[in-house]
């Protein structure tokens, strides 16, 4: 009988009469690769009668070398920009003992030469998505023998980054320039982008300068007139349609502009007990024009008084050749008080622009109760102010 074996298992028998004039014997046969890695019915051992051992070892009957299996695996998906492994170790070789090898055609070229291995990885990142593309693998065994595999990528479009910055302050009624950065992996996309500027204006579009591959700024100019924070929001769109978001805080303080107290009294204190008026000047300057201003927008002191007159008066308060607006306020609405050192206006002119402006005061009529009007009692403290 004679038994074949395979990497230790029988994989078959046949009987054969070896000698007429006695019992067969068993003839044993192994199965492994030979120097060059093909694959040998190799004859172990013989035993005849009683004889001694008869060594076969160096017969043999070759066996056919088979091409291995490739498998490419997939089909995968990444992120323009990205990268993702493949994996082709799911090929397999008939013949267990071949050591295999692998080759790659990433670019549709039909060479096979941009990776070797089992796991190579992809790189999206001179790709622009969406898109997909085929790959290959050649899997190839020592005898020369290969199989190919194809599998697919799909490269998916990804959104612009949009980068904010630092918190901005401007000015009512002057205007302010944004400029945010953005960046996008599909370094082909072009881009557009929108500014909601928060404060109900429409949106507006943006004008978006490239800086680099894949990145560049958005930006524009905005006059904002209440005082207030705003959230803006900054829209960046690439070709594709995708598109995300960044928002950026604006804080609009007041146009800072001159005025005057009791002008042209000097530190002539304000009699906080007085049932009068108090004179304060806006100023016309290079940057302010007084005749502009909405008397009826005007705030006074820390009780914010109103105007005592219906318009107020335009001249020439500081002989400088141009108009300057005197308006008047009731001492008693201005809630000054006291002690107070300074005091602001605050309004805003006919088109809307916010502005504040401040100067020093000295107050008067704060009168001191004497220990006879506290009635002696050492609970009261010395110094109490009325008004």
């Amino acid at each position: 009988t004679i038994r074949v074996y395979r990497n230790g298992d029988i994989v078959g028998t046949t009987d054969a009469i070896w000698n007429p004039e006695g019992p067969a014997r068993d003839i044993a046969m192994g199965y492994g690769p030979d120097s060059q890695g093909y694959n040998k019915f190799v004859v172990d051992d013989i035993k005849i009668w009683n004889y001694a051992k008869v060594d076969f070892s160096d017969r043999f009957v070759e066996t056919p070398n088979f091409a291995p299996v490739a498998d490419a695996n997939g089909p995968y998906t990444v992120d323009e920009g990205a990268t993702i492994g493949l994996d082709a170790t799911s090929s397999w070789d008939p013949n267990p003992a071949d050591m295999l090898t692998y080759a790659w055609d990433l670019n549709q070229d039909g060479t096979f030469g941009d990776a070797s291995g089992p796991t190579p990885l992809f790189s999206a990142a001179l790709l622009d998505g969406p898109d997909m593309r085929t790959v290959a693998v050649r899997v190839a065994d020592a005898g020369g023998l290969f199989d190919e595999d194809l599998s697919t990528v799909s490269i998916v479009n990804v959104a612009p980054t949009v980068e904010t910055g630092m918190d901005l302050t401007a000015t009512s009624g002057v205007p302010v320039a944004l400029s945010v950065g953005y960046s996008d992996p599909g370094i082909a996309d072009s881009h557009t982008a929108t500014i909601d500027w928060g404060d109900g204006s429409p949106i507006m579009a943006a004008t978006v300068t490239p800086t680099g591959a894949g990145s560049g700024l958005a930006g524009g100019d905005h006059t904002y007139l209440p005082v207030a924070h705003y959230a803006v929001t900054v829209c960046v769109t690439d070709d594709d349609g995708d598109s995300s978001c960044g928002t950026q805080s604006i804080t609009v303080q007041p146009l800072a502009v001159t005025i005057e107290i009791k002008p042209g009294e000097g530190a002539t204190p304000i009699n906080v007990r007085s049932k009068g008026v108090i004179p304060v000047t806006v100023f016309t300057t290079d940057e302010f024009d007084a005749m502009a201003v909405d008397p009826a927008t005007l705030r006074f002191g820390p009780d914010g008084a109103q105007i005592a007159h219906k318009h107020g008066h335009l001249q020439d308060v500081n002989d400088d050749g141009r108009l300057d607006l005197l308006v008047h306020f009731a001492t008693q609405e201005s809630g000054i008080a006291c002690g107070d050192t300074e005091a602001a206006l605050y309004g805003a002119t006919h088109a809307g622009q916010e502005f504040a402006g401040s100067a020093p005061i000295t107050t008067t009529g704060c009168k001191v109760k004497s220990a006879e009007e506290l009635g002696s009692n050492p609970l009261f403290l010395p110094f109490i102010q009325t008004r």
